[in-house]
């Protein structure tokens, strides 16, 4: 009866040396290169498929323009982008005889792959009003 629960010692003891050794090859080693069919080539080859970083591109500018009461559009080309992965930021202001009682609205109209289109109100008593802005597009 010995024998037997030896045998299937030796059984039991052959069959986690395999499960062990086709767990290492599917781990892998240290030193497996980016893409191999192991988990650490896996591991290795994040950097090539994924962007590391959320921010793919900014483009800002500044505009500047003479002070009216009127609404205007101001069209702005850009490099191309993809409007719906994009945030567009807008800064207003005044610039020269600035009073009291001045503003400036900025909106965006439209953004789309290679324009941003900018609509300004101003009312103000300042000669010259100006808006910056920033369009950030993401991965």
């Amino acid at each position: 009866m010995g024998e037997k629960v030896y045998v299937a010692r030796q059984d039991t003891q052959l069959e986690v040396q395999q499960t062990v050794n086709e767990t290492k090859t599917t781990i892998g080693n240290i030193d497996d290169p980016a893409g191999e069919e192991s988990l650490v080539g896996l591991i290795k080859n994040i950097p090539e498929t994924v962007p590391t970083g959320a921010v793919k591109s900014v483009q800002r500018g500044i505009v500047q323009f003479q002070s009216t009461n009127e609404g205007k559009n101001f069209e702005i080309t850009i490099s191309d982008v993809e409007p719906s992965k994009c945030i567009v930021s807008l800064h207003s202001g005044v610039l020269g005889g600035v009073s009291n009682s001045c503003g400036t609205g900025v909106f965006v109209k439209e953004l789309t792959k290679n324009k941003l289109t900018v609509f300004v109100i101003t009312s103000s008593s300042a000669e010259r009003a100006s808006f910056s802005w920033e369009v950030s597009e993401f991965f």
